[in-house]
């Protein structure tokens, strides 16, 4: 399977770690959180609302080898808190969410844990 959103080794080691169903749940999970984060439209969502689910996202996902969405997640999450939102740190969120969504998509439709 060809990626562009997920390190396959560190998801591997998850896998290998947690079990595949665990993992396959994990999944699953993340991909709902990561739905409920969704920044567009830009400037529409109370940023309380959104924090603590970015803040699960941003863990979640770098465990499970999504680093440019823990990433883009964690720049979000330290705009909203700091104020400092832009349109370009909601639209980076956005594209990691998109890439992460193929790439979970095709793992849970696989049933791929290893």
């Amino acid at each position: 399977m060809t990626t562009v959103a997920h390190d396959q080794a560190i998801y591997r080691q998850i896998a290998d770690l947690i079990g595949a169903d665990v993992t396959l749940e994990f999944l699953a999970t993340l991909r709902s959180r990561m739905h409920g984060i969704g920044t567009l439209p830009f400037g529409r969502r109370p940023v309380e609302a959104v924090l603590a689910e970015v803040h699960q996202v941003t863990s979640e996902a770098g465990m499970m080898g999504f680093s440019d969405l823990s990433q883009a997640c964690s720049a979000y999450e330290n705009a909203c808190l700091d104020g400092t939102v832009t349109q370009e740190i909601a639209t980076r969120v956005d594209d990691a969410i998109r890439r992460a969504s193929l790439d979970i998509d095709a793992l849970l439709d696989a049933g791929e844990a290893r």
